[in-house]
């Protein structure tokens, strides 16, 4: 399908494709179909088909419907069992419909010893030995099967919870412009952990790919909720291309070692009252600047919507510190800093349980009890701040009407020398003055 379009190809006396290997969902079905149609073929059957080597090859087979992401249903002769990793059982199709990791059996299922050495692990139910495929799947009370991802393609990260990366690349790789995926982990030096990054290939690729990510990564997220937010990638990085290794499919491993390189982005949640609504993805800059800045962004609106000052409801004028004395200005934005340190608090309390998100000490109650502390130490200094402002405006007015009442004073004696000066009265008020100059 990457061969030039002058590449001649003739499918007409194609009848039936039978699709292995990994996953394939119905969006890439209808790709290839239209593919093959635009080369000649006619109404061509593509079917699913899923096996493992140690049961020698296929075990399980789908219709041949288009619109279909199941690998099918289990051939005749193929036993099957789902674990339940949460209650340590495993299920039936009687219990359907559940989901878990498949386990298969049947008659071609390989020895477990040669020359004496095991190398092959099976695993005893009901008196019968199975095999584990390390995939998790779904199965629907009909028999139907789905492939939802590697039940082994996890790692631990935040203090040892368990991220499903082959669950999210099946989930991701199903959505609309997105051609392949992979998700890695990745050592990120604030948060003293490793954190999921998706590198991905979309089918367009060029200015559009970012924002073809973005609505699959909220598809998945956000609408149709399928992954729960705690499996969200919190970095994308969106390749030209993903290498592969010698059997097509993805070498995760060659991506940790550096191997793709690209666009990388940080992913931002959009809450509307607490809930996730939408998703960005922001160009990754320098990493602190950045985690301080969502820190601040969070708090933006709570604070805007608090803040004292605003336009009143009832009258076109705003309210703010310039029609203010300079006294009732300064505590103002003394108001509005408590505020701000007060919902920055908030948060950090909120993140408790994360202390390494922000880079914190591990023992994060010590440390917000000192940080509560400090502020109250930082709250009681700024009241005593504002009471000597209070005492030194005070002072300053008593000054000024003192200094005012001595000013007047003086005026007053100096008016009433003059007076008596142009009046011929004597300094001490006694006797007459001297008769005026005719000039």
């Amino acid at each position: 399908m990457k061969l030039p379009e002058e590449t001649a190809f003739d499918f007409s006396s194609l009848r039936g494709v039978v699709l292995g290997g990994s996953a394939v969902s119905a969006k890439d079905k209808r790709r290839y179909a239209q593919f093959l149609k635009k080369h000649g073929a006619g109404d061509v059957l593509l079917f699913n088909g899923y096996g493992i080597s140690e049961l020698g090859g296929a075990c399980c087979i789908s219709g041949s419907g288009t619109e279909d992401d199941s690998i099918g249903y289990a051939v005749p002769g193929v036993e099957l069992r789902l674990y339940d990793e949460e209650e340590k059982v495993f299920r039936t199709r009687a219990d359907a419909p559940c989901t878990g990791v498949l386990y298969l059996s049947s008659g071609a299922l390989a020895t477990p010893m040669l020359d004496g050495r095991e190398i092959l692990k099976l695993e005893t139910i009901s008196r019968k030995p199975f095999v584990t495929t390390n995939d998790l799947v779904r199965l629907d009370a009909d028999g139907k099967m789905t492939y939802l991802g590697r039940a082994n393609r996890y790692f631990l990260h935040e203090d040892g919870r368990k991220y499903e990366s082959g669950r999210v690349e099946t989930e991701i790789a199903r959505q609309s412009g997105i051609e392949s995926c992979g998700i890695v982990p990745v050592l990120h030096k604030l948060h003293h952990d490793n954190i999921p990054m998706l590198c991905v290939k979309t089918l367009e690729g060029g200015e559009g790919a970012a924002e073809t990510v973005r609505k699959a990564l909220r598809q998945v997220f956000c609408v149709e909720k399928t992954l729960e937010l705690d499996q969200l990638p919190l970095r994308v990085l969106i390749a030209q291309e993903l290498p592969r290794n010698a059997n097509g499919k993805l070498d995760l491993y060659a991506i940790t070692q550096g191997a793709v390189s690209g666009q990388t982005y940080r992913v931002e949640t959009v809450r509307v009252k607490k809930c996730v609504t939408d998703l960005r993805l922001l160009p990754l800059g320098d990493e602190a600047a950045d985690m301080i800045r969502s820190v601040f962004q969070d708090i933006a609106a709570d604070v805007k919507s608090a803040l004292p000052y605003h336009k009143n409801d009832n009258t076109t004028e705003e309210n703010t510190m310039k029609n203010m004395n300079p006294f009732a200005c300064f505590n103002g934005m003394n108001q509005m800093g408590s505020q701000m340190m007060n919902m920055l608090m908030s948060q950090m309390n909120q993140a408790g349980q994360n202390p390494a998100f922000f880079g914190f000490p591990q023992d994060m109650a010590s440390w917000m009890q000192q940080m509560n502390q400090m502020f109250a130490c930082m709250n009681q200094m700024n009241q005593q701040g504002l009471q000597m402002m209070q005492q030194m405006f005070s002072q300053n007015a008593q000054m000024m009407q003192q200094m005012f009442n001595q000013n007047m004073q003086m005026m007053g004696d100096l008016c009433k020398t003059m007076m008596d000066a142009a009046s011929g009265a004597k300094p001490d008020g006694k006797g007459e003055a001297p008769a005026p100059a005719e000039n």
